[in-house]
């Protein structure tokens, strides 16, 4: 427990240089020495309210590991669902553009990029770019799904990673999902 308030604390440091700090070449350091604690870190503006303490949790026998929900084995950042039984998992926030829905302008659309399954034909689901304003747009049919409850959304997994692993010739095991980065 005292291993992963430490590690909290030195994202939560992190994050402040990171706010103080508008040079790409400092980012770059930060990124580096954050993921190097936690590979699923991502800057304070693309968290959307993510606590760093809930990528921390304790399991049996007192191992701390990184839950990570992922759809398809790509870790999400926010999901999406509508009464119908739609479901958009965000994996990416890509970029920002002016948007043209239903007649209106819609200034600094928030793109992002993750995995559409629609009620009507879930069999074609497929990743892909998605626009916030649609989304949001859509309300009250179509809201955010609480992370509390993403576990139970269709089609996601729920891995428990330990950062501490070591394979079985002693050296540093690779992440199931190594593989992937937001930056």
């Amino acid at each position: 427990m005292e291993n992963e308030k430490l590690l909290v604390q030195e994202l939560e440091h992190i994050d402040e240089l990171w706010d103080q700090s508008d040079r790409k070449e400092q980012h770059d350091v930060l990124i580096a020495r954050a993921k190097a604690i936690c590979p699923f870190w991502l800057p304070p503006s693309e968290r959307q309210g993510f606590d760093l303490a809930s990528l921390f949790k304790q399991v049996k026998g007192g191992v701390h590991t990184m839950e990570v929900i992922t759809i398809k084995g790509v870790p999400v950042i926010d999901i999406y669902e509508s009464f119908e039984g739609s479901y958009w998992f965000i994996t990416e926030k890509c970029f920002k553009q002016d948007s043209v829905i239903g007649g209106k302008v819609y200034k600094n659309d928030q793109i992002l990029f993750g995995y559409a399954r629609l009620s009507a034909c879930p069999q074609f689901a497929e990743f892909g770019y998605i626009s916030q304003a649609e989304l949001e747009r859509l309300s009250p049919r179509v809201w955010k799904v609480p992370k509390k409850n993403w576990s139970v959304c269709p089609e996601v997994k729920v891995q428990y990673l330990d950062p501490d692993a070591k394979d079985k010739k002693g050296g540093e095991k690779s992440s199931p999902l190594s593989f992937y980065s937001h930056v």
